[in-house]
């Protein structure tokens, strides 16, 4: 019986890890991330196998595709490398409350964003040539807006596979407020028996975009993660949930990857939930996560 606990908990480790592989080759994880995700590597010959042949793919790829980015996409990364420069240095007073790590992982995720973008290119060209007059249209068909990027999924795999917690001091919240553009504050949710674990700041991807990400845990001991955010930047209308009228305000709510997922907005500030609860829970714990 123990062998089988041990291959059960084996088997739950690599399903954890798994998402985490290719950020870690890529060098997109925050120091503390990447020293678990390599202990576990180090200890599984599989996960091994996983990340040597990412690593050997990434090395032909480089030695094949000679391709280089047009220069308008060049000069668009360029520059938005340079903004986050800028907002990192005007914000420059807030981050005496904030862990350094915190400020270098926004700051190499924006980085790994913009690669992802010259890579995702030069992958696209190469498997379908096109005449050089014809580079800038691909490059506009695409990058997603952030008017219709679904971040959906990326909400429910940050929930599915939680990363540890930047901090567990509720007080430190406030001080997320430059990074997030809206007021960043502790929902309490008494009725729900929750208790508060620790919460993080982290880069949505395709834009310079972030929230905050609060994990809790509920009656039960089910795992809740409230998202806050900016609805200017992530409208709650374009994450392809249903819309449902609770009383007098409106609530998104759908399922993804077997979750729940719950979001409405309130006084400019956007409010999603994750979990494992059904919708309806959901859609009551959102309410009262916008209405305290």
């Amino acid at each position: 019986m123990s062998s089988v606990n041990a291959n059960r908990k084996a088997m739950d480790d690599c399903s954890r890890f798994s998402h985490s592989m290719a950020s870690l080759v890529d060098g997109e994880l925050d120091p503390g991330h990447a020293m678990d995700v390599e202990s576990h590597v180090s200890a599984c010959s599989g996960c091994a196998e996983q990340v040597e042949l990412a690593r050997a793919t990434r090395v032909s790829l480089k030695r094949t595709c000679a391709l280089r980015a047009p220069d308008a996409l060049r000069a668009r990364l360029c520059g938005t490398m340079s903004r986050e420069r800028e907002n990192a240095a005007e914000i420059s007073a807030a981050q005496a409350s904030i862990s350094p790590k915190l400020i270098r992982l926004r700051y190499a995720m924006g980085l790994a964003a913009a690669a992802g973008v010259v890579f995702a290119m030069a992958m696209s060209r190469h498997k379908s040539p096109t005449a050089a007059n014809d580079e800038l249209p691909i490059i506009a068909a695409n990058v997603p807006g952030p008017s219709t990027f679904d971040v959906l999924d990326d909400l429910v795999s940050l929930h599915a596979n939680p990363l540890p917690p930047e901090t567990t001091n509720p007080e430190v919240l406030q001080n997320w407020d430059p990074f997030v553009g809206v007021p960043v504050r502790r929902p309490m949710l008494q009725p729900f028996g929750a208790r508060f674990n620790g919460a993080r700041v982290f880069a949505i991807p395709a834009g310079d975009r972030r929230a905050a990400m609060l994990q809790y845990t509920v009656h039960g001991g089910h795992r809740v993660t409230v998202y806050v955010f900016n609805p200017r930047t992530v409208p709650v209308e374009a994450m392809r949930l249903d819309r449902r009228l609770v009383g007098q305000s409106s609530v998104y709510v759908g399922n993804r990857g077997g979750y729940s997922v719950a979001a409405a907005k309130h006084r400019g500030v956007g409010y999603a939930i994750a979990s494992d609860l059904d919708t309806d829970e959901s859609a009551q714990m959102v309410l009262a996560a916008v209405n305290q």
